[in-house]
């Protein structure tokens, strides 16, 4: 989800200071997130979901005000 999220894997490894081996053993389940990673993680989710509406939020403006307009 983060992935998916961030864009890329390497954004994810940066934001977490994972080495590439630390990301694939937990893509792997072959390790858990620390409580700080796991804080790192949520805290970039948080931020990418911000972005996310404030983007939908600046392409949703134009098409209310045109909807108001026409009422």
């Amino acid at each position: 989800m983060a992935v998916a999220l961030a864009g890329s894997a390497q954004k994810v490894r940066v934001h977490m200071s994972l080495t590439e081996g630390d990301l694939v053993a937990l893509f792997a389940g072959e390790r858990e997130l620390t409580w700080v990673e796991l804080d790192l993680l949520t805290t970039l989710l948080v931020n990418e979901q911000t972005n996310m509406i404030a983007q939908n939020r600046e392409l949703v403006e134009p098409i209310r005000l045109r909807a108001t307009r026409r009422a």
